[in-house]
């Protein structure tokens, strides 16, 4: 599952970047760098207290499917449309669509698994 999603959200993050330079930004290249900036938090197991095994943690998904990272998207789509920047307005509306079907996916994981579907959310065997 997170294969999936990291492959659907590769391609964006290209275009992003190559927009951000085009239009005379910098674009921040490294994960370190680009961790410093975002908005999202950060996932359980990489702050300090060293949880040791965050892929178990339900709250790693938990983490993952927070509609704020779709909804910062929405509303930087609604300032560049704003401000008459057509192609950033696209590629926004390009991302919000991936944004909001990856937290679609993974909501139904959270279900699924901690009681929202039968057998409390075991899978049937």
């Amino acid at each position: 599952m997170y294969d999936e999603l990291a492959e659907r959200i590769e391609e964006p993050l290209d275009l992003v970047a190559e927009r951000i330079v085009l239009l005379g930004g910098y674009a921040y290249g490294s994960v370190r760098m680009a961790t410093q900036n975002s908005i999202i938090a950060p996932f359980p197991g990489t702050d300090a207290e060293g949880d040791e095994d965050p892929m178990n943690d339900p709250s790693f998904l938990t983490t993952l499917a927070d509609p704020q990272y779709a909804d910062h998207i929405r509303e930087s789509n609604t300032q560049s449309d704003e401000i008459g920047d057509p192609g950033t307005t696209d590629l926004y509306d390009q991302i919000t669509h991936i944004a909001e079907r990856g937290t679609w996916f993974i909501e139904g994981h959270l279900q699924r698994y901690h009681g929202g579907l039968r057998e409390q959310g075991q899978d049937p065997s």
